[in-house]
């Protein structure tokens, strides 16, 4: 199913994401060695892929057909979902709190964690001063 994803996705393509430009330089690099008249299997060979993993972006015109919609499973939070919408929309800095307290007036039951981490689904961003992503090392 995940390789005829751009058959059912209805035209609906992410916004460019880091590994976009990975994925965009391994494709010029399997149709560059197949351009230059490789197989498939010496071109897994050349740059130590598996061969199904270059079949793979051998079999796309380009790398945007490699691009896949995002995945999100349900969650407690969906039955709420137009609710929490309509009022970040009318009040875009609402405290996550204040959302919370309606949304358990509603009859939400689950987690503040799983709200938060619903409301920030997509959107990854990464703290640049943590030790792992800044080089620093264990004492």
């Amino acid at each position: 199913m995940i390789a005829h994803s751009r058959c059912w996705r209805d035209g609906l393509i992410r916004p460019d994401q880091p590994l976009d430009d990975h994925t965009r330089d391994r494709h010029r690099a399997v149709h560059a060695l197949l351009g230059q008249g490789h197989g498939l299997l010496e071109c897994a060979r050349r740059l130590g892929w598996a061969l199904n993993t270059v079949k793979r972006y051998a079999r796309a015109a380009s790398a945007e057909e490699l691009k896949r919609p995002p995945r999100y499973r349900h969650t407690l939070v969906d039955p709420f979902r137009d609710h929490l919408r309509r009022r970040r929309a009318e009040d875009p800095a609402v405290a996550v709190t204040r959302l919370l307290a309606e949304i358990r007036e509603l009859g939400y039951t689950s987690s503040a964690n799983l709200l938060v981490r619903y409301l920030n689904q997509g959107a990854r961003t990464r703290h640049a001063n943590h030790p792992r992503r800044a080089g620093w090392s264990r004492g």
